[in-house]
């Protein structure tokens, strides 16, 4: 009697090690793009602490990241912008990644109080498959239903009705 394995048993494992890729491959893709925009809000909660430190130094906020105290990273996944001065933003570099947002808490009343304080991650606007940006939106926070324009998921935050 000759040992071995048969070509149906081999077909049998060849399959079922393919159908473990192909639940795993997404998954494992879906964690690393999660790891890049964790490493974009790391940066941007960084500058915008900066920038409190620069309005309670200054009574107003900076549009020139060279000003702040702080090293901006260049990043190789998000570029940082704070040109508007109380919004700092993580613009991706690679198609298919979510901008985050994240909105100082100005001393004075304005027009948009409304998005004082708050840290978004958005994908409005994008264009051509947005469902890995949806996705990691939506793990790091509740829907924004305040806002009407576009998908904004609020970071870290507990949306209340």
């Amino acid at each position: 009697m000759k040992k071995g394995f048969t070509l149906i048993e081999l077909l049998v494992v060849v399959l079922i090690i393919g159908i473990l890729a192909g639940i795993a491959l997404p998954q494992y893709e879906r964690a690393v793009a999660k790891a890049r925009v964790t490493e974009a809000l790391v940066a941007l909660k960084a500058i915008t602490d900066a920038q409190e430190m620069y309005f309670m130094a200054y009574d107003k906020y900076t549009g020139n990241l060279g000003e702040l105290d702080i090293q901006v990273p260049t990043g190789k996944y998000y570029t940082y912008d704070c040109s508007s001065g109380r919004t700092c933003f993580g613009r991706p570099t690679l198609p298919g990644y979510p901008t985050i947002e994240f909105h100082m808490a100005q001393k004075t009343p304005g027009a948009n109080d409304n998005y004082l304080g708050k840290h978004w991650c958005q994908f409005a606007g994008m264009t051509g498959d947005t469902s890995m940006a949806a996705g990691i939106c939506k793990s790091l926070g509740p829907e924004d239903k305040t806002m009407t324009a576009g998908k904004y998921y609020m970071i870290g935050a507990v949306y209340e009705k």
